[in-house]
């Protein structure tokens, strides 16, 4: 439970009130004593434990944030040419 507690904490990492989820994954890894013509073909490993933060999320967070004022949304090319000095 002390742990169910920390997890839901804000004041650690990877809080879920900062919109942070737990998953798995599963891996395809090699077998050397094998080989095999797809990647689907060789033995699953499954992870777990990973944390992950939904891509759209990060960038709804970013477009909100009051700091965002400061962001360049339209791409520019800035060219600086050395004034020429003429003796």
């Amino acid at each position: 439970m002390k742990q169910l507690d920390k997890y839901r904490s804000t004041n650690v990492p990877f809080a879920t009130d900062d919109g942070w989820k737990k998953g798995l994954v599963m891996v395809h890894v090699p077998n050397t004593s094998q080989s095999y013509t797809l990647e689907s073909a060789s033995p699953p490993f499954l992870v777990s434990g990973i944390y992950y933060h939904p891509l759209l999320e990060v960038i709804k967070a970013a477009c909100q944030s009051p700091k965002s004022e400061m962001y360049h949304w339209v791409p520019f090319k800035l060219l600086y040419q050395i004034p020429s000095t003429h003796m």
